[in-house]
């Protein structure tokens, strides 16, 4: 005890820059080091050519004592540290040195210690900030922590631990990937404290520690930013390694969160209530749009604190692609790694400017059900992340759903994790299902993690949609009455204000403000909705005219690479920014990207416009132009007669009537997504073969479905979604009867607002569909077919509950296998096979009748009917193929203890292969089939 007493005085005596008063010559302070070292089993030797020195002593007795007191004395025996007189990077030799200098010998007996290299060659966190002699007396701190930690891994395995390996993701080699060595998801260098922790997981926990017990700070004290420390930007690991060793009992007490300043003014810990995640509906746009965008939203409080709705922040969790669009490559780099994936911090008006109004985008939110502390640790690992975590992108696994969950996991219990169904196809979809699998125990029972919100944050589109059937509603009403010549001006007039034109809307409203004024008092209130109406509905012109004139500012840039950083530097450039705080701070300032990309592209050079591209900039100025309009006329009428009646009275009720839509929607829609489907069926074929169905979709999602977690009920998304039907005929194996697999598919019947509907092209959906299948009743009974075709909806009703809509395409494909001989039935065939190529037309009927507004129960209907010219085929085959099939099938929710558990499918299919000279061959099937949805 006294060796540590005297230890205690010696390291609270020494100079801030870490030198030693007797200039290292022999002093009582050495020998107190030496005996502190000895008491807890470590001795120091000497390779030939190296001596030791008192400095050498006192550093490493510092070191040892930053670490725990249970923690000194490492299990394994004691400890020789032997000193060479050579010098190398952070004192310490390395898995992947040369052979001159090892890291230990005898086992784990003898750890070597070197000289400390200069700074410049110690690449390591923030230790630019220090002296040569306090990056010596840094780097042989370390070394012991290191040699120390060592030892405790090798007895403990503490990187082996759940709770350490999602840190950075590590997997072990073929675990989620076709890798054989032990890997990292995080792939940024920066990521770790050295470059040796990126070998492998236990390097990065004995790394991290070394780090953790002797940071930079603890020897340049004041010299670092705050958010430079360490406490600010690695709380996570900071969080796991103190759980291990408290957990192993090598720490006398839980220790304190970490602490850092700039992160409690960012999250605002104190006044967060909740975080949500937010869906942002699939685009048709961009093909990496077509699965939706998952974003993370913190909810606060504001009692005390008053700031603005759009300066809240919002976690956007993308990938660093081109900022301008780069056709098939950015598709297929997207597919293939090509981009690396990260976390930024974003307005919530940025947000808003972004997704509801440039992209036309509606965001769906489902709230998680965090304790605050749990959320505290979801926004610190969000903080991280951006700082420090890249990851690489890819379409369809390494995606935003993906590195949602991967930031929320470090948030849950030790034994909790985000489990995917399948194997590789990662969707917001199948993120929102596995964040609701997970149960969280609270002192009402299990919780699910994740719940719906009702209230979605909608895009100028679908609110201009309801605005618009609203003041048809109230329109009748406003000129029923009137004689029959104002009846024909307002008609008129009402006909204008939906023309396609600008300058033939303002002529409309120009009429309707004049005609407004001669009506009755008693329809104040209802041309007030009226106005209010229409401005809405032409603010979303707005939005739709400014996005046209950003893209025309982005095509006509003269040189396209001014347009932003390439993707190799972007990295480069948000790091910087992170290095400089005045900068991070104007950053944090900017609330609308977009209009900073507006103002960039205005100062660059442009090439003269088309003719085309001039019309298009004409009509979008002259619709900014008629808004002002619109708004003033609007004004005038409040004015002068309307004052009495509240606008924002009548926002609220539409936002409220907006809200019970999404309840009653959400009611009556099955909580998971398409992603990962499977089901089983018994049926019966042509009354006389019965059989078995297996069915299994990486994703199907069909037309109408009503899914909490899932796609637009007007988009119907199939990849690798197919049935097998399997018969026995009691001998031998069972065999394939039928299959059909659709390898990917597309449809939506979303079409443009009915305020923007000019031509036959904006009341039309459409779809594509590459398909492979066999039918026994086909002519040529295997089939691979690519498809397209337009839809046009009938009796839609909202959230397309209920729906007919017919689709008129052509198909191309070929066919082959051994075809039907004659009139004989499906089971006589020829010998030998042959082969076709053909194209032909195809019409197509869907219909869903919903059948509860409680409960996902609903009627559908589909038909194809197919003609296929085989312009390619053998001289006995005929020259066309005729295909007819219709189904009828009823959903059924199953419920248990009132959860959904499972869908009940009965239907029956009728299919009739034609032939030609009047030979048809009707087949029908009846048969039950049953999905889990659990």
């Amino acid at each position: 005890m006294l060796h540590a007493f005297l230890l205690t005085a010696l390291l609270s005596a020494a100079p801030a820059d870490g030198t030693l008063p007797a200039n290292g010559a022999p002093t009582s302070d050495a020998d107190a080091a030496r005996a502190f070292l000895a008491e807890h089993g470590v001795t120091l030797t000497t390779a030939p050519g190296a001596t030791l020195e008192a400095a050498l002593y006192v550093d490493l007795a510092e070191g040892l004592s930053r670490l725990p007191p249970a923690m000194r004395r490492p299990p394994g025996g004691p400890l020789e540290v032997q000193l060479h007189p050579s010098v190398r990077p952070y004192g310490m030799g390395a898995p992947d040195a040369p052979g001159d200098a090892p890291v230990w010998s005898g086992g784990r007996t003898r750890f070597h210690l070197y000289g400390v290299a200069p700074a410049d060659d110690s690449p390591a966190r923030h230790t630019q900030v220090l002296s040569p002699r306090a990056h010596a007396r840094l780097w042989r701190q370390r070394a012991l922590v290191h040699a120390v930690m060592q030892r405790w891994e090798d007895a403990e395995a503490f990187s082996a631990q759940h709770l350490w390996r999602r840190i950075m993701g590590w997997r072990r080699p073929l675990e989620q990937g076709l890798h054989l060595r032990e890997i990292p998801r995080n792939v940024y260098e920066g990521a770790w404290l050295r470059p040796l922790g990126k070998v492998d997981a236990a390097f990065d926990l004995i790394t991290f520690a070394e780090v953790r017990f002797v940071p930079v700070e603890a020897l340049a004290p004041g010299r670092l930013h705050p958010a430079a420390t360490l406490g600010c930007e690695e709380p996570t690991r900071i969080r796991a390694l103190d759980a291990l060793l408290f957990e192993r009992g090598l720490l006398e007490r839980p220790p304190p969160p970490p602490s850092c300043a700039p992160f409690e003014a960012w999250a605002r810990p104190e006044a967060l209530e909740h975080l949500e995640v937010l869906l942002v509906a699939p685009s048709g746009r961009q093909a990496e749009s077509l699965f939706g965008h998952l974003l993370l939203r913190p909810v606060h409080r504001d009692r005390d604190v008053r700031t603005g709705p759009g300066l809240a922040p919002v976690i956007q969790l993308a990938a660093l692609a081109e900022p301008r669009r780069a056709g098939l490559r950015r598709v297929w780099r997207g597919l293939t790694g090509g981009y690396l994936m990260t976390a930024f911090t974003l307005t919530h008006a940025d947000l808003v400017e972004e997704a509801l109004h440039d992209q036309q985008r509606t965001i769906r939110r489902y709230r998680l059900n965090l304790q605050p502390d749990a959320s505290r640790r979801v926004l610190e690992r969000a903080w991280e992340a951006e700082r420090r975590g890249y990851f690489r992108y890819t379409f369809l696994s390494g995606n935003c759903a993906f590195l949602l969950a991967f930031l929320l996991e470090p948030a849950l219990p030790p034994t909790t994790g985000v489990r995917f169904r399948g194997l590789w196809l990662i969707s917001p979809g199948s993120t929102l299902d596995a964040l609701a699998d997970v149960r969280l125990l609270t002192d009402d029972g299990p919780q699910s993690l994740l719940s719906y919100v009702p209230g979605d944050l909608e895009a100028t589109g679908e609110q201009a949609e309801r605005a618009e059937a609203k003041r048809r509603d109230i329109e009748p009403a406003l000129f029923a009455p009137l004689p029959e010549v104002a009846q024909a001006a307002w008609s008129r007039a009402l006909q204008d204000v939906r023309a396609p034109t600008a300058e033939q809307r303002g002529q409309g409203y120009a009429s309707l403000a004049r005609l407004s004024r001669e009506l009755p008092p008693s329809a104040d209130a209802a041309l007030h909705a009226w106005w209010a109406h229409a401005v809405r509905v032409e603010r979303d012109r707005v939005e739709r005219a400014r996005h046209v004139l950003l893209e025309l500012a982005r095509s006509t840039v003269k040189d396209p690479d001014a347009q932003g950083a390439a993707m190799g530097d972007r990295v480069a450039v948000r790091q910087a920014l992170f290095e400089d705080p005045e900068a991070l701070a104007q950053q944090a300032l900017l609330i609308d990207r977009t209009e900073v990309e507006r103002l960039h592209l205005a100062s660059l050079p442009h090439r003269p416009d088309t003719e085309g591209e001039a019309a298009r900039r004409r009509e979008a100025e002259a619709t900014l132009a008629l808004f002002t309009q619109v708004t003033a006329l609007q004004a005038d009428l409040n004015v002068q007669r309307l004052h009495a009646h509240s606008g924002a009275r009548l926002l609220a009720e539409d936002a409220a009537a907006a809200q019970a839509e999404d309840a009653e929607w959400a009611a009556r829609a099955q909580a998971r997504s398409g992603a990962w489907r499977r089901g089983l069926g018994f049926g019966l074929r042509g009354g006389a073969t019965p059989f078995l169905r297996l069915e299994t979709a990486a994703l199907g999602e069909r037309l109408g479905d009503q899914r909490l977690h899932g796609l637009h009920p007007s988009s119907e998304v199939s990849i690798l979604d197919g049935h097998m039907d399997l018969t026995w005929s009691g001998q031998g194996w069972p065999r394939i009867l039928s299959s059909d697999l659709t390898l990917l598919g597309l449809r939506t019947l979303a079409r443009k607002a009915p305020h923007l509907r000019h031509g036959v092209l904006d009341h039309l959906g459409f779809g594509v569909a590459l398909e492979l299948g066999r039918q026994p009743d086909r002519h040529l009974p295997q089939r691979l077919q690519a498809s397209g075709e337009a839809w046009l909806p009938m009796g839609a009703e909202t959230a397309w509950h209920r729906f007919s809509a017919v689709g008129l395409g052509v198909a191309v494909g070929g066919l082959w296998g051994p075809p039907l001989s004659g009139d004989a039935g499906v089971d006589d065939r020829r010998e030998g096979a042959t082969s076709a190529g053909g194209v032909g037309p195809r019409l197509l009927w869907r219909t869903r009748l919903g059948l509860s507004d409680r409960a996902p129960t609903a009627l559908r209907i589909t038909g194809v009917a197919q003609s296929t010219w085989l312009g390619l085929r053998a001289q006995d085959l005929p020259a066309w193929l005729h295909e007819l099939e219709a189904e009828v099938e009823v959903e059924l929710p199953l419920f248990l203890g009132g959860t959904m558990v499972g869908m009940l499918r009965p239907g029956a299919t009728v299919r009739i292969d034609g032939v030609g000279e009047g030979r048809l061959r009707p087949v029908a099937s009846v048969m039950l089939r049953f999905e889990p949805t659990h």
